[in-house]
C-alpha cells in the first residue's frame, strides 16, 4: 500500500497521522503498521471503528499491537472485553503467546468457560483480580501490571450477560473487541442486543467481509460503533427499513470506495 510505510507520516482520510509517539510495529508488515497506527488514530478522535482485512493478514496482532500502545503510552490496561467464536480463540492464544517469546509479555487473559458454577466463579476471581490491579501505588506494581484482557464467546456472552452487567455496576470495559463481526449484521439478533447493553468506552469490529453484506447489514455493523446521540437517520433505516436518503448513501458510497481503493482500514465519526 503505497504510503503507508512505517516509519512515515502519512495521511489518511486528509488527517496526518503523526509518528511523534508511535506504536511499536517491530516485526509487523508495512500495512500491519498501517493498521496499527490508524487504531492509535481512532482512539485519539475518540472513534470507533471497524478493521476489514481479508483473513490471514493479521487483525489479531494489529490489535494486540495496539492495546500494548494502549498500555506504554496512555496507561490504559482495560479491562477489554474480546467476543469472539469458540473456533479462532486458540488464533488468539497462539498470537499473545508469541508475542510473550518475542519480549512483548504485556498480557493477562481470561477465557470464560466451564459449568454454570465454575463460570461464575472464576469470574468472581477475575473482577476481585482487577480491582486489585486499579488499587497499585508503587512504581514497581504499575510495571508489572498486564493488559486485561477478558474472552468470551458469542454463545458466553448471551449465557451470561448478567455477570458482565453486574461487572458494569463498577467497572466498565474499556474497549470492547469484536472477531468475526459479521455476526452482527442481523440487528435483530439476541447477541447484538446483548452487547449494545454494555458499558464500554470504545468499540472496534473485526471482519474480513464488508462488502459482502447488504446494505441493512451494513449500517447495523455501522450502528453497532455509533457513539451516544449520533447517527439517527441509521437507527431509523435498521429499525423500520426506510429507504436509504442522500446523505447516508454519501457516506456508504465513502465507505466501499475507501476499500476498493486499497485502504483496509476505514473510520466514521460515530
Amino acid at each position: 500500500m503505497p504510503g503507508l510505510e512505517a516509519g512515515n507520516d502519512f495521511l489518511f482520510d486528509g488527517i496526518k497521522m503523526s509518528k511523534k509517539k508511535p506504536p511499536s510495529t517491530r516485526g509487523l508488515r508495512s500495512y500491519q503498521a498501517a493498521g496499527v497506527e490508524w487504531l492509535s488514530l481512532l482512539y485519539r478522535k475518540k472513534r470507533n471503528g471497524i478493521l476489514a482485512d481479508e483473513m490471514g493478514l493479521g487483525k489479531t496482532i494489529q490489535v494486540l499491537s495496539f492495546l500494548k500502545w494502549l498500555k506504554d503510552e496512555c496507561n490504559i490496561y482495560g479491562p477489554h472485553l474480546i467476543v469472539l467464536p469458540l473456533s479462532v480463540i486458540s488464533s488468539w492464544v497462539s498470537e499473545i503467546e508469541r508475542c510473550s517469546i518475542e519480549g512483548m509479555d504485556d498480557f493477562g487473559t481470561y477465557i470464560h468457560y466451564g459449568d454454570t458454577t465454575s463460570r461464575e466463579e472464576n469470574f468472581q476471581k477475575i473482577t476481585k483480580l482487577w480491582k486489585k490491579s486499579i488499587s497499585y501505588k508503587t512504581k514497581d506494581s504499575k510495571e508489572n501490571r498486564k493488559i486485561f484482557l477478558l474472552f468470551f464467546t458469542f454463545e458466553m456472552i448471551i449465557k451470561d450477560i448478567d455477570l458482565l452487567l453486574r461487572f458494569n455496576r463498577q467497572y466498565d470495559f474499556f474497549y470492547l473487541i469484536v472477531d468475526e463481526a459479521h455476526r452482527l449484521k442481523n440487528n435483530q439478533s439476541v447477541l447484538y442486543h446483548r452487547l449494545l447493553n454494555l458499558r464500554v468506552r470504545r468499540k472496534i469490529l473485526l471482519t474480513g467481509t464488508p462488502l459482502q453484506n447488504t446494505v441493512k447489514e451494513l449500517i447495523s455493523l455501522l450502528y453497532f460503533i455509533k457513539t451516544t446521540g449520533t447517527f439517527e437517520k441509521w437507527k431509523r433505516f435498521v429499525e423500520d427499513d426506510e429507504v436509504i436518503d442522500e446523505e447516508l448513501r454519501s457516506k456508504l458510497e465513502e465507505f466501499e470506495t475507501s476499500i476498493m481503493n486499497g485502504k483496509s482500514y476505514f473510520g466514521l465519526s460515530l
